[in-house]
């Protein structure tokens, strides 16, 4: 039986992992954080969640409710919580579906000693894993553009004000977010206007 490791839990790490097993390989699973990745525990998931919160707002008269203006509260906290159960049946169901199909979870950040070995790091234990064949599945890191530069310590804070109890990070965030748009043409959203970005 071929032993197959692969490093990222996230959405390409845990298919991965659950297809390879499925396949007759045994499979350890190494990922630094939780399972799920940037996608599920800071990304599209959470704000999703967050936005679906904000639509039930916007579409309240729909429903028969009316909010009048300035007399709508926003329990942000509340809104917070919501979101994290979400993401945590999610985590946990991950983990579940690892469990169920015996496949080892190990965590830690991985690097390559050779084409068959990887050294394991988790704070200040370390553990040498071998195995047939690797799968990296690490994700991505955000890349400045020339013509787009990053807001100092704006990335990085994103992820604290996604999961923060306080509304006050609107206003400090504001003008500092680009969204991307690949079609019909690549295009990026920064400080109020769409600008051209050749992503090459």
């Amino acid at each position: 039986m071929a032993h197959i490791a692969i490093i990222g839990g996230g959405p390409a790490g845990y298919v991965a992992a659950t297809a390879a097993v499925q396949s007759g390989s045994q499979v350890t699973l190494i990922e630094e954080k939780d399972l799920g990745g940037t996608c599920l525990n800071v990304g599209c998931v959470p704000t999703k969640a967050l936005l679906e919160s904000a639509e039930k707002v916007k579409k309240a008269s729909t429903f028969g409710i009316e909010l009048p203006d300035g007399q709508t509260v926003i329990n942000w906290e509340n809104v917070q919580g919501r979101k994290g159960q979400i993401v945590k049946q999610l985590v946990g169901g991950i983990g579940y579906l690892m469990k169920k199909n015996k496949i080892t979870v190990k965590k830690g950040s991985a690097s390559f000693l050779n084409s068959h070995s990887i050294l394991i790091r988790n704070g200040g234990e370390k553990e040498t894993l071998q195995a047939d064949k690797f799968i990296i599945a690490s994700g991505s890191e955000p890349v400045q553009l020339a013509h787009v530069a990053f807001h100092e310590g704006t990335v990085a804070a994103l992820r604290v004000y996604i999961a923060g109890n306080s509304l006050s990070w609107l206003n400090r965030i504001a003008g500092a977010c680009a969204i991307w748009r690949r079609y019909p043409d690549w295009r990026v959203f920064v400080c109020g206007e769409w600008k051209s970005a050749d992503h090459r």
